[in-house]
């Protein structure tokens, strides 16, 4: 800060002598005087203007640079926060996990279902069973389950066809199906809710 202010004052005062040079050469007064004020206060003027446009430029992407630092710091506490991976239990398709609300859920291996005889028209279903352990309900939606296709490299989009979204009163156990979308034959499959993760 105190270098900006010292390139400043030279900068100021060296434009003050490239005036008065000007001023010199243009009433054709002493013009040796004229020429030296303004090559010497031109000179210092242009280079005290590039040296506080560097600083600036400096300021500017260090501000930049800690800006993304901070930001970058707190979504990553975030995310580790929310998602350590020792906070997923890995389970087996058709084997039965717990889910932080105490709920036994068990999904069974994604199957691909032909919507016509021809098979053109295709789409993932997962087969899911869930008893409520808790002694609240629970409210259970297909959009809590996530498929995640790794050829694909993406979710797959849950369909509209038999949608299920109910509460689960306690001791009460539902079984549905959802259906997302087909994103290819090949392709290893990884299912997710909540806490568990099958493959």
């Amino acid at each position: 800060m105190i270098y900006s202010v010292i390139i400043g004052l030279v900068s100021f005062i060296s434009f003050a002598c490239l005036i008065t040079g000007v001023a010199f050469l243009l009433l054709k007064k002493k013009k040796l005087m004229g020429i030296l004020f303004t090559s010497i206060g031109g000179s210092v003027f242009l280079i005290s203007c590039m040296a506080l446009l560097a600083a600036f430029l400096f300021y500017v992407s260090e501000q930049t640079a800690s800006s993304n630092a901070s930001i970058e710091s707190d979504y990553s506490e975030s995310y580790d926060d929310e998602y350590s991976d020792e906070d997923y239990t890995e389970l087996s398709f058709n084997e039965e996990g717990k889910s932080t609300e105490n709920a036994t859920v068990m999904v069974k291996k994604p199957t691909i279902y032909k919507v016509d005889e021809r098979g053109i028209d295709k789409y993932y279903k997962v087969d899911v069973k869930m008893r409520n352990d808790s002694k609240e309900p629970i409210y259970v939606s297909a959009k809590d389950f996530y498929l995640f296709q790794y050829d694909a490299d993406d979710y797959a989009d849950v369909e509209k066809k038999d949608y299920f979204h109910e509460k689960i009163d306690p001791g009460k156990s539902v079984s549905f199906s959802i259906y997302y979308e087909y994103l290819g034959d090949v392709g290893y499959l990884e299912m997710e809710y909540d806490n568990l993760i099958w493959n």
